[in-house]
């Protein structure tokens, strides 16, 4: 049988995109919970999660063997490189009053009943 390099290159070629695919859906998913559990605006997310992820890809230091940055100043990092895109209508990406199911699913009925 014959070895042939080019069908093992591109069999690596796509294990390393399938790799970077996954790592992109991990960053996306990570974000996505860091953001929802700091209350930043729903039309906000989308911005973040790629945001979030370019900062992963740039700054590898900060993540460890299996780990992501939890840290959620990465949000106002985020929101002070893009709030000028945003003035018009957001002054934080913050929504401050959260809705009543995201204060159920943070304290349960007790609060909701105590209203």
């Amino acid at each position: 049988m014959i070895d042939n390099p080019l069908e093992n290159q591109v069999m690596e070629e796509m294990d390393k995109f399938h790799l970077a695919s996954e790592f992109e859906e991990l960053c996306k998913d990570h974000a996505l919970k860091l953001a929802k559990d700091s209350f930043v605006f729903e039309e906000l997310i989308e911005d973040f999660q790629d945001w979030f992820y370019m900062y992963c890809i740039d700054h590898p230091e900060d993540r460890y063997a299996s780990s992501l940055p939890d840290d959620s100043t990465l949000i106002d990092d985020w929101w002070d490189w893009v709030q000028d895109f945003y003035k018009d209508k957001y002054n934080s990406p913050y929504d401050i009053e959260p809705s009543d199911d995201q204060m159920m699913s943070m304290f349960g009925t007790k609060w909701h009943d105590g209203l």
